[in-house]
């Protein structure tokens, strides 16, 4: 069970300074106890920062971004770009309400995940890196 809410940050892997992986596609998936946000890049992975927070804003403009679900997950990346053709549709379950690509800003590229888990509280979540990936899981249970 994925009980930690922290923030969660990881270091750029196999891409080199002057890289900006690209964004390639994002796929999700339910598992038993938890859903999965999949994040798959060009040349490695950027630097992340995840976590959730208690009002979303676009970078650059500072305008509020509504999410559907109880809680706003943020996950930035760092140095990277986005897939211009992203399309942020289709890809909900029943705990990741909705997936959102926020904005594209000075090499930042963010996205927000509308949360909603069963029980009250924010639900657990993890972060973890592969080979030109960065994974998401995020718990079905709130971690209160």
């Amino acid at each position: 069970m994925l009980r930690d809410t922290s923030r969660r940050t990881g270091a750029a892997r196999d891409a080199g300074v002057n890289d900006f992986p690209e964004l390639r596609g994002v796929r999700v998936g339910i598992h038993d106890t938890y859903d999965r946000v999949v994040f798959d890049f060009d040349k490695g992975t950027p630097r992340f920062v995840a976590e959730y927070v208690d009002t979303l804003h676009q970078d650059g403009s500072g305008d509020v971004i509504p999410l559907k679900g109880d809680q706003d997950l943020k996950i930035s990346f760092l140095r990277s770009v986005p897939d211009p053709d992203f399309d942020d549709g289709g890809r909900n379950t029943p705990v990741i309400r909705e997936l959102r690509l926020v904005s594209y800003f000075e090499g930042e590229t963010l996205f927000g995940v509308g949360v909603d888990p069963e029980g009250d509280g924010p639900a657990g979540f993890r972060v973890t890196t592969g080979k030109n990936k960065i994974i998401l899981d995020v718990a079905h249970r709130a971690a209160g």
